[in-house]
Order: C-alpha cells, then sequence, then structure tokens
C-alpha cells in the first residue's frame, strides 16, 4: 500500500476508507497481523543504551585522563611504583565519581518517564474492541473521548464538538476545534481541522478516526528522528578542559626537558639521576589531582542544581549553562502554566480581579482593591452558580489535590467559584439536568435546561455561556445589583467596550446568561436560546507561573538575552511578554514580534538580522526553532533552550544545553535534553545559571592553583640548576608536596560557595580559556615569591647540612601553597571580605594540610624516608612568617586590580 505524497486532510471519509483499503467496521484481526508486518509496530524505536560497563569506559575517554595514564606508565617503568599507584587510584575514583553520576541521572530520568501502559479503543470487523497503541495500525478505526491520548495520527471520520489539545507538538495553548470536513490550506506550524495527532490530547466531546500514519511516520515520529540526524558536539566545559590539558602538558613537558638539559649539560650529573629526577618533575608538573578535581567541582554543582529542582544528565552541563548569553524559551508550559486561570468578572457593570493562579483554590475576589465574598456580592454569586449550571467539567479537591476533568474553559470557571466557596457538589444536590445543547462552533455557545426547584415545585431554568457577543446579542436583559432589569442599548456599549478591553489583553472572554423555562419544558433546541438576562463575562488567560518576572529580571541583570519561541498567537504571546516584563509595554512590535509567515522567503543573512533583533517568535514550527537555534550558535552564542513539547525536542537537541520540564514534559524532550526542571519554573533555569558560573569560577580557581603550584616547584628546580645551585627538593620530596598541596585543600577549593554579585556579571566569552591572559599577572607574583623565597632560606640554611636546607625549602614552599589556597578563594575580593571562616571545609582542610606537614617532618619512619630534619620553634616562625607574605602581597595586588578595573568602567 503506497501512502506517500497523499494528502489526508484534502480526502472526504469515503476516499479515505478506499484508498486504505477499510471500511467503518474496521479491520480484520488477521488484516491487522499484515499491516503490522507491514508498516511496524506503533511506537518510536529506543535509544540502545549501552549499559553500565560502556558508561564506566566513557569515564576514561579524556585528553587529560591519557597524560595521567602516560606518567602512571613511565613512574613504573623507572620503579615509582608509589607514583604509578596514586595516579592510577585517582584516575579510577574520577571514573568512580563519574560513573555513579551519570548512573544516578538516567534512574531519574526513567522514573520521570510515564510507566502505565497506554490503551486505546478501535473497531476491528464491527467490534469495538480495547488494544495497546502499539498494536493499532494503518486503517484501523479509532474511538475517542475526552481525557484520551491520541495514540497515532489519524484522520476524523465523525465528530461531537470535539476538542483536542495540541500544546505539546504545537505550542497551542488552546483546545483546538476539529471537524470531519475536507480541510483548506493551514497555515505553518498548525494542523488540519480534520486531523488528529499522535501525542495530543482529546479534552472535549466524541469522535471516531482512521489511522493514517503510525510510529515513526507520525508527526510526533518525524520529529523524533529529526533529533537523530544531529550529531553529538563536545560542550562548551569539555573544549575548555581539552584546551587546559594542552596548556598544562605542555608546562609539565617544558619544565621536564629544561630540568634535564640543565642537570645533565650545565651541572654534569649522572644520566640515569638527572632523567629520574625528570620524570619525577614531570609526574609532579602533571596534576594528577585535576580529573577528580573537576568531577567534584561538577558534581557538587549538579548536586546543588538537584536541590533546586534542577536534574542534571551530563555533568558538563552545568557549566555550559553558566556560560550562556541566549535563552530560548517555549511559552506554554514553560513561562505559562499551560491551566487557564480566570482573572477578572464582569458583572453587574462592575469589574472585579481573581486572584490565584492555576488549579489551585487558592484566592480570592477584590473589588476596587478591596476584598470581597459573594456571599455578600449577589451579582458575583450568581454567575458564578451559573457557570456551574451550565458546566460539564468536574473538580474535586482531596486533601489538598485538586483534580480536575473537562474543557480548560470550564475548569477554569468551577475553580473561580470554589475560590468563592460555591462548590458544585453543594448546588447540584437537589437538581434534575433535563436536557444539554452542547457547545457547537457556528452557535458558539452551550445550554443546559434544569429544574433547580423541590420536588412539586419545579423551577426550570436555561443555563448559557460562551461567546460573549453572542450571549449579549441574544439578551434582552440583565442581572444587576439582584436585580433583572432592561437591557438598554447604552449598556450593551459600555459591556461591549469592557469584554474588548479584555480582548485586547489576551484575555479569552466568556459570556454567562440565563432564562426561565416553561413549566413543562423537558428539552430546548438552539431556538430557545433568546431573551437571556445576561449576567456578565469571565476573562481568564494561561497565566505565567510564580517568579518568572523577577527570573527575566535576574536574566537581564546578568546580561543573558531572553527569547520567546511559540506556537501560539502572535497577541496572546505579546500579552504574556509584556505581563513578565520581557518588553515593555510601550515597546513597538515591529521588528521585536516575529511570526512564521514573517520568516517565510527570507534569505539567510536577512533571517539573521531578524534573529538578533527579534524577541518574540510566535507561530514558529519546529524546524524554524532548530534554524534559529542554529543561527544563534553561528553567530558565537552559547545557547540555552528551554522546553516541554515534542515540538521542542529538535531545537532541544541542537542547543549547547537543553532544558526539559519534567513534570509536564514529553519524553521526547526529556531524552533530548541535559537538564531537567523537576518544578516546570522557568525561574529554577536562573539557580542553575548561578550554580553553572560558580563551577567555572572553582574550576578556575583549583585549575590556577594547581599550576601555579606545579610552575612554582618546576621553577625552583629550574632556577636552582641554572644558578649552580644543588638541588633544592628531591624527586620524593616533590612528588609528596605536589600530593599534599595538591590534595583535599583544591577539593575545599572546588567547594567554595557563591560570592555575591555573581549575576550581576555579563556572561564570559565562549572564547576565554580556563587559564587566560587575565591571571598571568598573578600568577608570575606567586611563583616568583614561592622560587624567591624558596631558594634563599635553602641558601640560608645550606651551610647547616643539605638535608636541613631541603627540609627548610620544603617547608616553606609547602606553607606558601597553603597561604595561596587562601588567596585562591577569589582571584578579585579580598580575604577580608569573603572572611577566613566563611567556607568551614578550607579552614578544616588547612588544618589537615598543616598537621600532615608537622607528621611528616617529625615523626622518624618519614624522616628517613624523605631525608627531613627536625626544626624548632624559631625556624618554624620564619618559615611561616615568610611564606605569609605571599598572602600580603596578592592582597595589595588584588586592591590594584580592582582599582584598575574601576577606572575602566568608569
Amino acid at each position: 500500500m503506497d501512502l506517500e505524497n497523499i494528502n489526508f486532510s484534502s480526502l472526504s471519509s469515503s476516499d479515505i476508507l478506499k484508498k486504505l483499503e477499510t471500511s467503518q467496521n474496521g479491520l480484520s484481526d488477521e488484516e491487522v497481523k499484515k499491516r503490522i508486518k507491514e508498516f511496524g509496530e506503533n511506537k518510536l524505536p529506543e535509544k540502545k543504551k549501552g549499559g553500565g560497563l560502556l558508561l564506566f569506559l566513557k569515564q576514561f575517554n579524556s585528553s587529560l585522563i591519557y597524560i595521567l595514564f602516560i606518567a602512571a606508565f613511565i613512574s613504573w617503568q623507572f620503579e615509582h611504583f608509589i607514583d604509578a599507584y596514586v595516579i592510577l587510584v585517582i584516575v579510577f575514583i574520577n571514573a568512580i565519581i563519574g560513573f555513579f553520576q551519570g548512573w544516578r541521572a538516567e534512574k531519574i530520568l526513567e522514573a520521570l518517564k510515564k510507566m502505565v501502559k497506554v490503551y486505546t479503543r478501535v473497531i476491528r470487523d464491527g467490534i469495538e474492541k480495547k488494544v495497546s497503541a502499539e498494536k493499532i495500525t494503518i486503517g484501523d478505526i479509532i474511538v475517542l473521548e475526552a481525557g484520551d491520548r491520541v495514540p497515532a495520527d489519524m484522520r476524523i471520520l465523525e465528530e461531537e464538538n470535539l476538542r483536542s489539545d495540541e500544546s505539546p507538538l504545537t505550542g497551542e495553548s488552546m483546545p483546538v476545534e476539529k471537524s470531519s470536513g475536507i480541510s483548506k490550506d493551514v497555515s505553518p506550524g498548525e494542523s488540519p481541522k480534520n486531523m488528529l495527532l499522535m501525542g495530543t490530547t482529546i479534552v472535549a466531546g466524541y469522535g471516531r478516526g482512521i489511522v493514517t500514519a503510525v510510529g515513526v511516520n507520525t508527526r510526533f515520529g518525524k520529529i523524533a528522528e529529526q533529533i537523530k540526524k544531529i550529531k553529538y558536539k563536545k560542550s562548551h566545559f569539555e573544549k575548555k578542559v581539552n584546551e587546559l590539558v594542552i596548556q598544562m602538558s605542555v608546562i609539565a613537558f617544558f619544565g621536564a626537558f629544561i630540568t634535564f638539559l640543565l642537570g645533565f649539560y650545565l651541572k654534569g650529573l649522572n644520566f640515569f639521576d638527572i632523567f629520574l629526577f625528570s620524570v619525577a618533575s614531570l609526574v609532579a608538573g602533571i596534576p594528577e589531582g585535576l580529573p577528580a578535581v573537576l568531577t567534584i567541582v561538577l558534581a557538587i554543582g549538579v548536586s546543588r542544581m538537584a536541590k533546586k529542582n534542577a536534574i542534571v544528565k551530563h555533568l558538563p552541563s552545568v557549566e555550559t549553562l553558566g556560560v550562556a548569553n541566549v535563552i530560548c524559551t517555549d511559552k506554554t508550559g514553560t513561562l505559562t502554566e499551560n491551566i487557564l486561570t480566570v482573572k477578572k468578572i464582569f458583572v453587574g457593570s462592575k469589574l472585579i480581579d481573581v486572584s490565584g493562579i492555576g488549579i489551585q483554590t487558592k484566592g480570592g475576589f477584590s473589588l476596587d482593591e478591596a476584598d470581597i465574598l459573594p456571599k455578600y456580592y449577589p451579582d458575583l454569586d450568581r454567575i458564578l452558580k451559573n457557570a456551574l449550571y451550565s458546566s460539564d467539567a468536574s473538580v474535586v479537591v482531596e486533601k489538598n489535590e485538586v483534580k480536575t476533568v473537562g474543557e480548560p474553559v470550564e475548569v477554569a470557571m468551577e475553580i473561580a467559584a470554589v475560590k468563592g466557596d460555591i462548590l458544585k457538589s453543594d448546588i447540584y444536590k437537589n437538581i434534575s439536568i433535563l436536557d444539554k445543547i452542547p457547545f457547537d462552533t457556528k452557535y458558539k455557545f452551550k445550554a443546559n435546561l434544569i429544574n433547580v426547584g423541590s420536588e412539586g415545585h419545579p423551577d426550570k431554568k436555561i443555563f448559557v455561556s460562551g461567546a460573549f457577543e453572542i450571549l449579549l446579542q441574544k439578551s434582552s436583559y440583565i442581572y444587576e445589583d439582584g436585580e433583572v432589569k432592561e437591557l438598554t442599548e447604552a449598556k450593551r456599549k459600555e459591556i461591549l467596550n469592557y469584554a474588548l478591553d479584555m480582548a485586547g489583553d489576551a484575555l479569552k472572554v466568556i459570556g454567562s446568561a440565563f432564562k426561565d423555562a416553561s413549566f413543562e419544558a423537558t428539552d430546548i433546541t438552539k431556538d430557545d436560546i433568546s431573551d437571556l438576562v445576561f449576567l456578565g463575562f469571565f476573562g481568564m488567560m494561561d497565566p505565567p507561573k510564580d517568579n518568572i518576572k523577577d527570573a527575566i529580571a535576574k536574566c537581564k541583570t546578568a546580561g543573558i538575552k531572553v527569547l520567546m519561541l511559540t506556537g501560539d498567537h502572535k497577541i496572546t504571546a505579546v500579552a504574556v511578554a509584556k505581563e513578565i516584563e520581557l518588553i515593555s509595554k510601550e515597546t513597538h512590535e515591529e521588528g521585536k514580534v516575529i511570526t512564521e509567515s514573517d520568516l517565510e522567503g527570507v534569505s539567510d543573512d536577512q533571517f539573521k538580522k531578524i534573529v538578533n533583533e527579534a524577541v518574540i517568535f510566535a507561530r514558529v514550527t519546529p524546524e524554524t526553532k532548530l534554524k534559529i537555534a542554529e543561527f544563534l550558535q553561528e553567530d558565537g552564542n552559547i545557547v540555552a533552550m528551554t522546553g516541554d513539547g515534542i515540538n521542542d525536542a529538535p531545537a532541544l537537541k541542537q542547543a549547547n544545553i537543553g532544558v526539559s520540564m519534567g513534570i509536564s514534559g514529553t519524553d521526547v524532550a526529556k531524552e533530548a535534553s541535559e537538564i531537567i526542571l523537576t518544578d516546570d519554573n522557568f525561574a529554577s533555569i536562573v539557580n542553575a545559571i548561578i550554580e553553572g558560573r560558580i563551577v567555572f569560577n572553582n574550576v578556575k580557581k583549583t585549575s590556577f592553583y594547581l599550576i601555579t603550584t606545579n610552575v612554582a616547584e618546576t621553577a625552583t628546580i629550574i632556577t636552582a640548576l641554572a644558578s649552580g645551585f644543588a638541588l633544592p627538593l628531591l624527586p620524593i620530596q616533590l612528588l609528596w608536596l605536589n600530593l599534599v598541596t595538591d590534595g583535599i585543600t583544591v577539593i575545599a577549593l572546588a567547594t567554595e560557595p557563591k560570592k555575591d554579585g555573581i549575576l550581576n556579571q555579563k556572561p564570559r566569552s565562549k572564547k576565554e580559556k580556563i587559564l587566560s591572559k587575565d591571571v598571568l599577572p598573578l600568577l608570575f607574583f606567586t611563583v616568583t615569591l614561592m622560587v624567591a623565597g624558596t631558594l634563599a632560606l635553602f641558601t640560608y640554611f645550606l651551610p647547616q647540612g643539605i638535608d636541613k636546607a631541603r627540609t627548610v625549602a620544603f617547608s616553606f614552599m609547602a606553607f606558601s601553597q597553603l597561604f595561596n589556597v587562601i588567596n585562591m578563594r577569589s582571584l578579585d575580593l579580598s580575604i577580608f571580605k569573603i572572611g577566613f571562616f566563611s567556607s568551614k571545609f578550607m579552614v578544616v582542610a588547612l588544618l589537615i594540610s598543616v598537621a600532615i606537614q608537622f607528621l611528616v617532618i617529625y615523626i622518624p619512619f618519614f624522616q628517613n624516608v624523605f631525608s627531613f630534619e627536625r626544626l624548632n620553634i624559631q625556624e618554624w616562625v620564619l618559615i611561616i612568617g615568610s611564606s605569609s607574605l605571599i598572602l600580603v602581597i596578592v592582597e595589595i595586588y588584588k586592591i590594584f586590580k580592582r582599582k584598575a578595573n574601576s577606572s575602566v568602567k568608569l
């Protein structure tokens, strides 16, 4: 059966049945088996997972790890077994940490997926059956009603007031009315009125459809397949770490090479001895603790983010988010609640404000900023009860949990009634529903005939809700101040102006009216909907989430541009954008607000200009979202893309970092993203950005500290050899120094908490290296002080013996590096502003390091191993006093640096 190039929306129901070789009675079981074999099962192929072993092995795929393996091999060959063991242990600890973090992220992702198997109703051999959605095929006749998920793409054959929620695919926040007739051409980003798409949900009505596409051939499936074509790119952080590895390796190899040349040719040392020393210098020069430190920095960031409702699937994503300078966000379900909420009620010629968001029943009513209660305000009480009488929705509150079923509009009105302590269960106790007129798109209203009287005393009324302009037109009276009055033309104009103002603010306006029915009435027709008593109307919208305005403001402060990419209408998108202050209320839309149709036929240069200038993109297709992400990246931006729908997935994958929603997000979106927000709150991304910036700062500080210590050690050896001194440090002392000072204090540095004003900093350039030019002056000062101090004390104590001189030199270098850790807590701020004791971990780490330093000198076993001699109090005072100068001098350097930066800003 050839299905290619068939436009099902343009064919009649009978033509489609012929094309798909089926009937209204459906397929036979035998035919189903044949078609499943031909077209495949109705599911998307799952990504194969490599298992735990592959995940563990992936942790070793790093250029830094390769260098460390080489260093371990060289150490082993020259019988430096302890060095080799230490390097390998650290490498494996790093791998274990990375493995468990990756494994945890996978498990969290699996837990977020829905585990319930989806079933659907299908007609086969004329009999309705319930089967697994995976077992339906082309030509199957599917039965759907409110609450059902659409299991495949299908053409509607018959329907009754059918509406579907297509927001996961198109971004359209309002339910879409469906019909069975032939559809005309539709604009980009929309679906034909006579088609239902896989992954959407029926919110009202009833329908039958014929399956036209399954699995990967559905619109849902094509988006999922599109994601696979996007090639994996190394993260920003991985690129920067590779640059760091090259920098540090070059320094280490160069230092070892110079050490060998000077020792062998200038000093004439024994080849084997100087070669061993050069190997020790090389091993010391390559900070074997760096992989573990980087992993710890990232893991700490991940842990902090998890506490703030963000789950990270890929460790380096933490830092990448910190350098992002553009956030592209969906509107529906990301910036907004994706739940209609009544915000205003016009009743009794008064405009009443309604507080509360979404399906939460907390909220109330206010008139002219004064709180009011429906029971004391008859007009408000009447319209809320009228909304319940005309509604078929259900709102149930159990143990502070709200469960809803039905049309979003009716659910919103019922939630408003609950806020006024008016419950459907109470007012429906003694009534009887006699007849209904379902909502019809042609007439744009619905009505219920209800007997609200008691037994023997019937009181029959018709309760109507729908398009306000239709109800106003059909009304002859108005309910005002608790009385029914004649509706004058002046009053009509007044009501119309209020309604138009609401519509201009992108509020959906729903009218409410009623009339008395005759004593004999048992049914109603559309002709009965006349001479109504107009009550007023509800103004409702899909409101922004809590803290969104604050989050947008913080992004602007942080120098991050926020773009709204939505499939929704332009008017709605602009209204939301103004409310959250993404754009100001005075902003002219020209150039700032773009629709899909505006982008048709534009050149790449024009497209790039539009992307750089616009803030809102409305009615955009998934393909355009992807193209916007690509153009932003080509222009040098680091792009974070947020979203929850199937339509967001390709762009989530393309972006430098994809951020999906954990609650409302589809599985496809979660798979495509690298960070999942468990509370579906855009505001959580601001916290994630803060953590990303903390991570980079801590990586920069720890890396700079490591390279400072290693360069100082290597420079000390090279300077001593070049100056004709004896070696101030032995190979084993050098390795121990590297191990102690690069150990626990570095981990403490990696856990450094947030500093004030981190969001006030503009995003870093993506070209900025972890070790950048701005730290070179500080590197020069610290290395010079360490080298000069070590050699000066070594020379001063040399007359007392080589071992004594080396003990002093070793101790000075160790304490200089410990004081330098304090310097490194901030590359700009004074330690006196940060506080010496503001990081308890750092205090403990320093105390442990000092204790180890004393133990290795005073315990006889270690004295013999390292050739150390005991030092007296006066010598310790000299060593600690002179080494503390590095703290003082760097503080002075920071003062001048801050003044220089201030003058540049001025």
